[in-house]
């Protein structure tokens, strides 16, 4: 039975660094020969994926890890283990957890000799860092009294100002017991607080200040060029109703009106459908009135961009553009723009107020007496763009 190597090398790595765990956590040397021993765990490996009796009792289970948002830390901790949260729990390597992978024999805390070291255990509750949770910046945290890290990290981000301090908190007391363990040099706990604002302060200071969101520009209507006319066109949904409303409104190149029109239609289409529509009805419109160079603008800019590319582009409406497009003939020049609702408030004005007409109405030069204020509005916005 031939074995992969990339089983092999799996294996071998796997045990290699059994080995390191053991040498570090138990003072244990190995003498096998490690060829050996690898080669003989992939053939055990091998036998148990071609045994199908074994296979039935594998289980495959996929761990989904997901990086912090940027600018954050994040602090993986789990306060169950086996149906027990109050023994291990955590994915930090504490004594408990350790020794229930059997890499180390004792779950004993190596600071105060005494308890079992779980993840509660080795931040918060061991009684040689209790100095680190006496500051000030933790009083209300002084009767807490959790059953695990999970509860307890719960309370800190449902309850406390400052979960950041906290996590760097955690972080120090981590490092302090890493640093005793390997017998190396190691703050006190009551310092570990006052070095964990400094981290934080020095973290929070690397962060680039974000610039100031400038207040978006008010679109506002722009007149087309000397001698020209711009054919302002939108629609209107009314549901309860079960109608659908057009506004079209021609002005020159001083702000003028020279026609608008509101009209009045069944049933409630869709917004595009009824865009579509209003920009037929705008096209028709114009030609009316005698115009034959304008630019055609409207606050739709999947009708715009259709428009600009033959119609082809959106096959809900492909229909309802055809009508457009055989009337886009009788002009000599015409011209397509998108405008946002902002600079199109007459047009969507006139497509509001065609629920107050029985079928359509035309107004020569002039708008509803209601909508006067929309015109002198975007007049009045053209004389400040020219000053």
């Amino acid at each position: 039975m031939g074995v992969p190597w990339s089983t092999l090398f799996t294996l071998g790595v796997w045990c290699l660094w059994l080995r390191r765990n053991n040498f570090i956590f138990r003072n244990q040397h190995n003498i096998k020969n490690l060829m050996a021993e690898t080669i003989a765990k992939a053939f055990e490996f091998a036998f148990l994926g071609l045994n199908e009796r074994h296979c039935h009792s594998l289980t495959t289970i996929q761990v989904w890890c997901l990086p912090p948002p940027e600018h954050w830390f994040k602090l993986n901790s789990d306060g169950s283990s086996l149906g027990n949260p109050s023994k291990a729990g955590g994915a930090l390597p504490t004594k408990a957890n350790l020794c229930r992978r059997h890499v180390t024999e004792s779950a004993t805390c190596e600071r105060c000799i005494r308890e079992e070291e779980t993840t509660l255990h080795s931040l918060w509750s061991c009684s040689k860092i209790v100095s680190a949770w006496t500051a000030p910046e933790w009083c209300a945290c002084q009767n807490l009294n959790p059953s695990n890290f999970k509860e307890l990290l719960s309370w800190i981000l449902n309850n406390h100002g400052n979960p950041e301090l906290f996590a760097m908190t955690t972080w120090g007391l981590w490092h302090q017991r890493n640093q005793a363990r390997l017998l190396r040099p190691f703050s006190s706990s009551d310092l570990v607080v006052a070095q964990a604002k400094e981290r934080l302060d020095e973290f929070i200071a690397t962060i680039p200040l974000l610039p100031p969101a400038l207040p978006r520009p008010r679109m506002k209507w722009k007149p087309p060029d000397v001698y020209g006319f711009k054919i302002n066109f939108d629609g209107a949904i009314f549901k309860q109703e079960n109608k659908s409303g057009i506004g079209v409104v021609i002005r020159d190149h001083s702000g003028a009106v020279i026609a608008s029109l509101s009209q009045l239609t069944a049933p409630a289409f869709q917004p595009i459908e009824i865009e579509a529509l209003a920009v037929a009805r705008a096209l028709e419109f114009g030609k009316e009135i005698g115009i034959t160079e304008a630019v055609l603008e409207g606050d739709s800019e999947l009708i715009i961009n259709s428009l600009k590319a033959g119609g082809k582009s959106i096959a809900s409406v492909e229909s309802l553009l055809q009508d457009a497009f055989v009337l886009s003939n009788c002009y000599s020049k015409l011209l397509y723009s998108h405008c946002r609702r902002e600079g199109n408030r007459l047009a969507h004005s006139l497509a509001r107020y065609s629920i107050n007409v029985s079928n359509y109405v035309v107004w020569m030069e002039e708008v509803p007496t209601s909508l006067i204020k929309v015109v002198q509005q975007d007049i009045a916005n053209m004389a400040n763009q020219f000053q």
